[in-house]
């Protein structure tokens, strides 16, 4: 079970910050680590 993490809100400055495409050929622990993060968020 991943933990849960921080909600953010309108407003703050990281959501207007520009994500990276992730290819799904380069999915590695550490991103499926966030996914279960996101789920239990």
């Amino acid at each position: 079970m991943g933990k849960v993490l921080k909600i953010r809100e309108v407003g703050e400055p990281i959501l207007e910050k520009e994500c990276i495409e992730v290819d799904i050929k380069s999915i590695n622990e550490e991103i499926l680590d966030i996914i279960e993060d996101l789920k239990s968020t």
